[in-house]
């Protein structure tokens, strides 16, 4: 097991238990699902990379009953039997690391989904969109949602490196405009990018960052949801706490 597996072995629980309880989840289901929910229903297969415990799945079949087939890749052992517990064929998770020269699979897919997966994987980004696009089928589609280094990046690259919870050298916010480089070199064009995050972002959503107690989540989480997804109609690079990409893959020049 490399270092970065034994890290998400090691701080798995502890995840779970801030970025998957119901406060977090109802933030991401408001501000973050509903922004690309449409995508994985008009896809025929999608693959979630860096999936965790299946916990993203539970909610987006919670939203819709037109997600067909969803499969799930992560380097967490933990994570991935968690994901498998259900046992069925169309929603099943892979034990492996994206992030290898020789990382494949059996399938291609419709739709590949990071869900703040990318920025751990910053020692090989080129890797990871290489790997991308062998896994997509024609015309597919990458959706990214990464942290945004345009916002509060020297606090947040100062508590990765003083907190033992984060892998700082292989973890930190990523631009769009780094995503779009690294899209546009490996033949993926643009089709929405979206700008949203603020407190709630961070004391809901991101508990873990700040030890956000639960009675506070409890008193906040839906006054401070709604105060995120208001703002997000006006936010930009500046004032947010994460981005939203969608990528199509066109054919190599």
């Amino acid at each position: 097991m490399n270092k970065q597996a034994k890290h998400y072995e090691k701080i798995h629980d502890e995840y779970q238990y801030h970025y998957f309880d119901k406060f977090s989840k109802f933030y991401r289901k408001i501000v973050i699902f509903k922004k690309i929910i449409a995508i994985i229903e008009k896809s025929k297969s999608t693959l979630e990379v860096g999936c965790g415990g299946r916990e993203n799945l539970n909610e987006l079949l919670r939203m819709s009953d037109n997600i067909k087939v969803y499969h799930g890749v992560d380097i967490s052992k933990k994570a991935i039997n968690l994901f498998n517990q259900n046992d069925e064929k169309n929603f099943k998770g892979f034990l492996g690391d994206f992030t290898r020269k020789d990382f494949s699979l059996k399938s291609k897919y419709n739709c590949l989904i990071f869900f703040g997966s990318l920025h751990h994987m910053t020692q090989n980004l080129e890797i990871a969109l290489r790997n991308s696009r062998k896994l997509l089928m024609d015309d597919g589609k990458i959706v990214f949602i990464e942290p945004n280094a345009a916002f509060l990046n020297t606090i947040r690259n100062i508590w990765y490196r003083i907190s033992d919870k984060f892998d700082h050298e292989n973890e930190r916010a990523l631009n769009i405009e780094e995503i779009q480089f690294l899209c546009e070199k490996n033949n993926f064009s643009n089709e929405f990018i979206n700008f949203g995050g603020n407190i709630g972002f961070f004391l809901i959503y991101n508990s873990m960052i700040l030890r956000t107690p639960k009675w506070l989540k409890y008193l906040l989480y839906k006054p401070l949801t709604y105060f995120d997804q208001i703002l997000q109609k006006f936010n930009n690079k500046y004032i947010s706490a994460f981005h939203i990409s969608v990528w199509k893959k066109e054919k190599l020049k």
